[in-house]
């Protein structure tokens, strides 16, 4: 390396931390790079790309490199980043440097076709590029979810349909009858589907199927502990007793100090012994030692204790510790040991030939899915990763891995260097590809196994444990890791946070992660003055803030928890100390329950995540409202103090600013109908926000409507959808018809009730007057409570709907609803709403829908209105969210998994007293990639069905994997943060709530451990239980009634800091409240209740204070006057003030007429369906049009000026129709009379059109208000248009064109009426140009007559500086 040469590498090197140029230089090695959060690991692999480019001894064409990474956008980003850095090094010129500038040109080249893309993209083009050796369409093309989702609807209905009477139909049968579900074969279907979907993440599918089969055939002589699920039961009941344990010797601690219940401590102590014994067996003896040891397993009574004797506080707190330790004890006895070992055996062996008969027909599902999508010549994006590994190896026995074929082995040598961004979220599919394109020693992995957020997109994170713990084992030399700890996104303040709750957080056993030194984050950023303190010399120009406005990094790490109750009850005391005592785990947020259920219960009876339930609307209100009035007060200030609150760093401007609301993004688990909540809060409290719902398309209006329609042509008798198409405009029925027709028929659907109706007027029918058992149904007399209009419309509903019933059954699905688009009208119709435009692609997107799925086999109207509701269910939509700008200043929502790559001056992290979502653990049988089916043993003839061992065991990996990764998920949302970081959460029932967090303050080390991790609901139990142990969380320990420490200095004086603070929900203030007014407190409720039903509040007013009263109550608005006048208007509005003989108080035109204020319907009829009619005053506008735009200088007869006319048509400044109405004679007569001439002699001088604003005293414009009701500075502006303004040196000559017929009026005095108008006009140019206006006219343009009026504008007052 030449001298020039090491002089550009060292100062390149000077740019980087040590670790960050170990990555980037280090060569002939496989590297694995751990990147914390913000340690610029993007910039890192794009540097390393241009250092192999540009390297002077081994310089690598960029073509030769393939750089993977997980987003298209982060590609484009990747290359656009890689070209302006090379573009620099061009720009530079410096040969010295850069000695070959012709190469570094050819890269510029070379980039746009380099292999820097997707993972999917990179097999998308082997699978192009070898589709001969493949069996495949070389036409193939990548299929869209829906399009997806139907073929596999298609599928599983051909191959259900054959099973059932196929040679294994009796195993098939009994598979459907065990977990088909309740009705029909359904959940059979979606489990074949999920597990086939699941597949697709294993390299060899296949043997996947087999391992999962061959896991339940055991051995006669098996033992229960040789079942490859015992290990998990074990280790679950380990940690239940571990932590019922720590309970217990919490309890005993309390019963030991002073004043505390010394009564308990003996049997404290045997319990503690007693866990301890089972604890030994499970360690010696496994699942056997556990069940031995359990058999005869009791506790002993608490011993009575006398009141006075002890601390009641103490005394509660100490019994029900110890009952929930008992019960989590009691219930993993119950769960796991209520039956002899050999019982589950024998369970096994009971469901293996389901389990067998499953994996058969998810292989043939499997089969028979890929057959149908090479037939049509589709591919989905698991095919193309599936395909690319059967073009790039083939799998050894022997050696268990693949075997490299010719096609892998001429990419690893054209491939210099395989680079991989995002190593954290790939599959075992993806990572055997890249193995096998690799040559061994040039493999470049980025990534943070703790930011590994994408479980749904089956991303595997133990690949990347398991590389990096190989490569840093590794004794050859050709693999290496490096940690990057250094963080340069965040403040001080937000490292030490997320360090002190991670520390506790994350742990080895569960989430696989050891967050030691080298995983945490490390301070990096240059923030100046980092401790926020003093006065800010570089805030940046404009700030308009003083000096004593402090920097974010002034401020700690915000937490705020809201009690969702109005105020803290805790329950009573039991003095027999029995086992009546509240179970734990009450409330949302709060830790699973001791005893019962696990914790994912609670969250699958409420329906998911998706849906929530009414109190955690009302929850999500609360934390709207406190995190609006939190960002107004720092963006605004309060009245004490207003402005910002605190300084950003702006590091494009190189200062700091005023914290604004773009800064400013709000962080959910989940956006799901909820976002929506906050968006309304904030809505609500005038604070600009914007969030990407997801949703719309399904939920918009016309959608729903002809949905509901289809669904009534299917079947009418439902009532929901019949009642909205009936209520549609497509019908529109009132809501009174609908009640005449309910009364009319009181029982039974709705669809019989018309059938009543209709048929009332000739004799009811047997089917509308009489119910089910024959019997005649009340109200079927009442029929003529309908009006015979009513009877015709529904008798015209009914014949339309069985129309449509009969053309469903013989025209495919599109073509039915073209026909009902056609014959409703509908499609029309909304054409002429607002949103017109897309209200009708909505529709047509319906149809484009309808004609995908009739290509398909199997079709019909029922299975497409199946398939829709699919797709609602599993959370598919079809609508598109608007992009947003970077600069636009609004509050973002946004949910954590779209915030990561991103980054935020401030972040609050909200909901996370929200339940975590656990439903996939609910089902029949449970999946898991590793430890298989578990599956429920179903008794059909006894009709009961209980858990396996192998459910339970699946269910607990699940469940463990599922908390890792919720784990990682409030990782990265903390980790987002820039500056501020606030966390906000809600629960029920605080005082208990804290009493389990705070389970953990006399623990010793920085773990809170499984016990208290696994049994965990929600983010704010791992938040509450961390804080519980800081100095900072006293109030957390005061709520839960501990005034101790903290038992781990460490732990406790941390130097993190945090502001906890603990709200009640009356505390919490109301959306749009403004400052200075605070919210009525609890006592107020009943006064304010009384007040708005008019009642008396009992009470006699002093008479000394009752003329004070009065005087507030009778005050009036001495402006009063002024409200509702206009501040800005036109001479349209005021030109009856001046005009003689008219009436002030004539309604305008926008006052007359009825406006409706109720709900949103559709206008009755679209401006385009309405008759054309040219109106006077459209006429007249086009008059000015051509008066405007006629040539002065060219021929003015009647012929000039019809040309122009034909040329404005021409340049579309006229409609043909609106040109047809131009009197062109009238035109020409102008400019052939004096007052015409005069406009041609000046033509150089002549304003057309002359727009112009004024303000003018209030007095002037509105003579009928009081002197006293305005102040002397009052202005209102008024806009007007001069039509004609001439300039003949002297002064100004006014011209005002009228349209319209004069008929028998003279033309002078129709011009009086005018007069106003034209001092007015007068006086705006006289305040615009200094001079005044000499003479005026109104031209009548139909009569031909000029008429001179006056101009004197002196009695008219303006302002001075009038525009």
């Amino acid at each position: 390396m030449t001298a020039t040469a090491r002089g550009n590498v060292n100062a390149n090197k000077a740019r980087w931390t040590p670790e960050q140029w170990e990555a980037i230089s280090t060569r002939g090695r496989n590297l694995l790079v751990s990147a914390a959060a913000g340690a610029g690991k993007t910039s890192v692999l794009v540097e390393r790309v241009i250092g192999l480019v540009t390297d002077p001894e081994h310089p690598v064409d960029i073509d030769r490199l393939l750089v993977v990474t997980f987003t298209d956008a982060a590609a484009a980003e990747m290359r656009e980043r890689i070209c302006a850095a090379l573009d620099t090094l061009l720009s530079k010129g410096d040969a010295s440097r850069w000695p070959d500038p012709a190469r570094l040109a050819r890269q510029l080249v070379l980039v746009k076709k380099a292999d820097i893309s997707t993972i999917h993209s990179f097999c998308h083009k082997v699978v192009r590029q070898h589709f001969y050796r493949l069996d495949i369409d070389p036409a193939f093309r990548v299929m869209d979810e829906v399009e997806a989702a139907l073929l596999r609807l298609e599928t599983a209905d051909d191959l259900f349909e054959e099973c059932y009477g196929g040679s294994q139909g009796g195993a098939f049968i009994d598979l459907v009858e065990a977990y088909g579900g309740e009705r029909g074969d359904e959940a059979l279907r979606e489990l074949v589907v999920r597990i086939y979907e699941r597949s697709r993440g294993q390299s060899r599918p296949g043997a996947w199927f087999d391992k999962m089969a061959d896991a339940f055939h055991i051995e006669p002589t098996a033992s229960i502990d040789a079942l490859p699920w015992t290990r998990t039961v074990v280790q679950a009941v380990s940690r239940d007793l571990v932590r019922a344990r720590g309970l217990l010797e919490q309890a005993l601690y309390l019963a030991g100090s002073p004043d505390g219940p010394r009564e308990y401590a003996a049997v404290l102590q045997n319990d503690i012994a007693a866990c301890s014994r089972m604890l030994e067996a499970a360690k010696a003896s496994g699942f056997a030692g556990l069940y031995e040891s359990m058999s005869g397993l009791s506790f002993e009574r608490l011993p009575r204790i006398k009141g006075g004797a002890c601390n009641d506080t103490l005394k509660k707190r100490a019994k029900d510790m110890r009952d929930a330790a008992r019960r989590l004890v009691l219930r993993a006895q119950q769960t796991y040991f209520s039956r002899p070992p050999e019982d589950y055996i024998a369970d096994v062996r009971k469901v293996a030939p389901l389990m067998e008969e499953l994996v058969r027909v998810v292989r043939e599902f499997a089969r028979r899915y890929g057959e149908a999508k090479r037939a049509r010549g589709l591919v989905d994006f698991s095919d193309l990763e599936h395909l690319s590994l059967q073009a790039l190896g083939t799998w050894d026995e022997e050696s268990c891995r693949f075997q490299p074929t010719d096609i892998a082995r001429e990419l690893a040598e054209r491939y210099e260097e395989v680079l991989v961004d995002e190593y954290q979220d790939i599959n075992p599919v993806q990572d055997a590809i890249l193995t096998l394109v690799s040559r061994g020693a040039n493999t470049f992995v980025v990534g943070d196994v703790k930011q590994s957020i994408y479980g749904f997109r089956l991303a595997e994170p133990r690949l990347f444990t398991e590389r990096y713990r190989l490569y840093s084992t590794a004794v050859s030399g050709m693999a290496h890791t490096i940690d990057l700890s250094k963080n340069f996104r965040s403040r001080r303040a937000v490292i030490d946070a997320v360090n002190f709750v991670f520390r506790q957080v994350f742990s080895d056993s569960v989430a696989g992660i050891v967050y030691d030194r080298p995983a945490e984050l490390v301070y990096g950023a240059d923030y100046p003055d980092e401790s926020g303190a003093g006065s800010i010399p570089d805030a940046g120009p404009g700030a308009g803030v003083g000096s004593d406005v402090r920097t974010a990094g002034a401020f700690p790490v915000e937490v705020h928890i809201i009690e969702r109750k109005p105020a803290i009850v805790h329950e009573g005391v039991n003095e027999d100390g029995d086992d009546s005592a509240e179970e734990a785990g009450e409330g949302a947020g709060g830790m699973g329950g001791d005893e019962g259920e696990r914790p994912e219960t609670a969250t699958e009876a409420s329906g998911g995540e998706d849906e929530p339930t009414p109190e955690e609307v009302e929850a999500l209100e609360l934390e709207g409202r406190f995190i609006a009035d939190r960002i107004l007060r720092m963006v605004t200030g309060t009245p004490e103090k207003p402005g910002p609150e605190f300084l950003v760093w702006d590091r494009n401007a190189g200062a700091y600013r005023p914290v604004s609301y773009r800064d400013i993004v709000v962080l959910l688990r989940s956006t799901r109908q909820r976002a929506n909540v906050f968006l309304e809060v904030f809505r609500q409290a005038g604070l600009p926000a914007y969030a990407e719902l997801g949703t719309g398309y399904f939920e918009a209006t016309e959608v729903e409507v002809m949905l509901s329609l289809l669904r009534v042509i299917d079947n009418p008798m439902q009532d929901i959808p019949l009642a909205a198409v009936l209520r549609s405009p497509i019908f529109g029925f009132s809501a009174d018809d609908l009640a005449r027709v309910r009364v009319c028929h009181e029982h039974g659907d709705f669809y019989a009730a018309l059938q009543a109706v209709a048929a009332g007027g000739e004799g009811a029918t047997d089917a509308a007057q009489s119910g089910g058992d024959g019997g005649t149904v009340p109200g079927a007399g009442r029929v003529n409570l309908c009006s015979e209009d009513l009877r015709t419309r529904v008798q015209r509903f009914l014949c339309d709907i069985e129309r449509w019933r009969t053309l469903a059954r013989r025209v495919p699905l599109s073509t039915l609803i073209w026909s009902l688009y056609r014959e409703t009208g509908f499609l029309d119709y909304v054409g002429g709403m607002p949103g017109g435009v897309q209200r009708q692609a909505n529709l047509r997107a319906l149809h484009e829908r309808a004609r995908q799925f009739d290509r398909f086999a199997r079709q019909g109207l029922f299975r497409f209105l199946r398939f829709v509701e699919q797709l609602q269910d599993a959370e598919g939509d079809l609508g598109t969210a608007r992009a947003l700008g970077e600069a636009e200043d609004v509050v973002r929502i946004m949910s954590v998994h779209k915030s990561k790559g991103l980054e935020f001056p401030v972040v609050f992290l909200a909901d996370l007293g929200k339940e975590f979502n656990l439903r996939d653990l609910a089902g029949d049988v449970l999946l898991h990639p590793d430890a298989g089916l578990g599956p429920m043993l179903c008794d059909v003839h006894r009709r009961v069905k209980y858990p396996t061992l192998a459910h339970r065991a699946v269910k607990e990996r699940a469940r463990v994997d599922a908390l890792a990764e919720e784990m990682r998920i409030l990782y990265v949302g903390m980790t987002r943060a820039k500056e501020r970081l606030i966390l906000v959460g809600s629960a029920t029932d605080l005082g208990k709530q804290a009493e389990r967090w705070c389970a953990v303050v006399s623990r010793q080390g920085w773990e809170l451990g499984d016990d208290i991790l696994l049994s965990a609901r929600g983010f704010l139990d791992w938040v509450g239980s961390a804080l519980a142990r800081h100095r900072c969380g006293a109030c957390i320990r005061a709520l839960a009634g501990i005034s101790g420490d903290p038992l781990d200095a460490a732990v406790r004086d941390d130097p993190s800091c945090f502001e906890v603070k603990i709200w009640n929900a009356s505390d919490v203030p109301r959306a749009g409240r403004a400052w200075g007014h605070p919210e009525p407190g609890a006592a107020d409720g009943a006064v304010l209740e009384a007040m708005a039903l008019g009642k008396s509040l009992g009470r006699t007013l002093a008479p000394e204070f009752r003329q004070a009263v009065e005087a507030h109550i009778g005050w009036r608005y001495p402006y009063g006057a002024l409200a509702g006048r206009a501040a800005k208007t036109t001479w349209s509005e005021i030109k009856r003030k001046f005009e003689p003989g008219r009436d002030d108080a004539e309604p305008r035109g926008e006052e007359v007429g009825d406006v409706s204020r109720g709900l949103a319907t559709f206008p009755e009829q679209p401006r385009f369906m309405r008759e054309f009619k040219i109106t006077p005053a459209e006429r007249g506008q086009a008059i000015h049009l051509v008066l405007q735009h006629v040539d002065l200088a060219g021929r003015l007869d009647v012929p000039g000026i019809q040309a122009r006319v034909d040329e404005m048509v021409a340049c579309d400044l006229l409609t043909r129709d609106l040109a047809r109405t131009v009197d062109v004679e009238a035109v020409a007569r102008f400019f052939a009379s004096p007052l015409g001439k005069r406009v041609v002699e000046a033509r150089d001088r002549v304003r057309r059109e002359v727009p112009f604003y004024l303000g003018m005293d209030v007095h002037t414009v509105y003579p009928d208000i009081p002197e006293q009701a305005a102040c002397d500075a009052e202005r209102v502006v008024v806009q007007g248009i001069i039509d004609c303004l001439v300039d003949e040196g002297d002064g100004f000559v006014l011209i005002d064109f009228k349209t319209g017929p004069l008929g028998e009026r003279d033309p002078r005095a129709a011009a009086a009426a005018y007069e106003g108008q034209i001092m007015v006009y007068a006086a705006a140019v006289t305040a615009v140009y200094g001079r005044p206006v000499k003479e005026a006219y109104v031209y009548f343009l139909d009569a031909g007559a000029a008429v001179r009026v006056q101009a004197d504008s002196s009695h008219v007052a303006v302002d001075s500086t009038a525009p």
